[in-house]
């Protein structure tokens, strides 16, 4: 897995809330749940194009399973 993959995870919401006109807060969980669910190509619909270069939806399959490793989501 790329450590460049790693280190834009943390940088979604900011990403995310540079959309005009919409709560970040909505946006960045709607994001995150795409992300879970393992929708990548409707996370990457969300991101600039920037984003979408440098996280193909292969990556985020490899990002999606690392994050799996983690556990359950506690709500």
């Amino acid at each position: 897995m790329s450590i460049r993959a790693l280190r834009i995870l943390p940088l979604l919401s900011v990403l995310l809330a540079a959309q005009p006109a919409q709560d970040p807060a909505a946006l960045a969980r709607k994001a995150l749940d795409l992300m879970l669910a393992g929708q990548y190509a409707d996370f990457l619909q969300m991101t600039t194009a920037d984003v979408q270069k440098s996280l193909p939806v292969a990556e985020l399959t490899k990002v999606g399973a690392t994050i799996k490793t983690y556990g359950a989501l506690e709500r």
